[in-house]
């Protein structure tokens, strides 16, 4: 657990004030226009996707926290170990924060044989520009398509399919989350694999096509719903001046 949070926290940060290690930066700059937002930096699980503990289920332990400082982020500071959980569950919890106030959860289950890690940033579709509906969407696809590190569009995919894991995302009006699971052999580099997605994405003009055509698909499929349709009636009748 020490490892995966010290190497969260080493992970130099490129570009503006609206960066940060391992959660928010270039995707929302893109989105938002450089507005400064909340994020919620992840949890690196040491096994725990294969015992009763997702990704998605562990969200609701997350913590939000102000964005701050850009650069090189020192070492975690003030970490805390949970204790209020029930008596059955056997794993164990600790809370740090980040320099640059992202808080940082880490779930360790030593039965598990593979390792979860997730990122959720505090911006959805409701962030959308209204000339360019879906762009959150299209951000977050945009992401798993090359990073500087590793430009190639497919990589992730195989890195992941090799060491027996699995890989998503979705956006919510509110958040946008990416997660994955791999082997415990492989959470190393699957971390340093996934922190560059954050940090340095390509957004590869090769890929907008397909990934727009994507997300058109996914919403065609939607808008059948009846539960999508009464949700957006809602929403074009709310307030568009609300904070809420």
């Amino acid at each position: 657990m020490d490892r995966y949070l010290r190497k969260v926290s080493r992970k130099k940060l490129a570009g503006s004030q609206s960066s940060l290690a391992f959660g928010l930066f270039t995707p929302i700059q893109c989105c938002l226009g450089g507005l400064f937002c909340l994020a919620l930096a992840a949890f690196a699980a040491y096994g725990a996707y294969r015992n009763d503990l997702s990704p998605l289920a562990v969200v609701r332990y997350f913590c939000w926290s102000s964005v701050k400082a850009a650069g090189l982020v020192a070492p975690i500071s003030g970490r805390t170990e949970l204790w209020f959980k029930p008596q059955t569950d056997l794993r164990e919890y600790e809370i740090g924060r980040l320099s640059n106030g992202i808080q940082v959860l880490a779930v360790q289950d030593n039965r598990s044989l593979f390792a979860s890690f997730a990122v959720a940033v505090q911006a959805g579709s409701f962030d959308d520009p209204a000339d360019l509906p879906g762009l959150a969407h299209f951000c977050e696809h945009m992401l798993f398509l090359g990073t500087k590190k590793y430009p190639d569009s497919s990589e992730f995919d195989r890195f992941v399919d090799l060491n027996a894991g699995s890989q998503n995302a979705y956006t919510g009006d509110e958040v946008t989350v990416y997660f994955f699971t791999v082997s415990q052999e492989a959470a190393e580099e699957g971390l340093e694999r996934f922190a560059d997605f954050f940090a340095q994405p390509l957004f590869n003009r090769s890929g907008v096509q397909k990934e727009v055509q994507a997300i058109d698909s996914e919403h065609q499929k939607n808008i059948q719903s009846p539960a999508w349709r009464n949700r957006a009636v809602l929403n074009a009748l709310a307030n568009p001046e609300s904070p809420v």
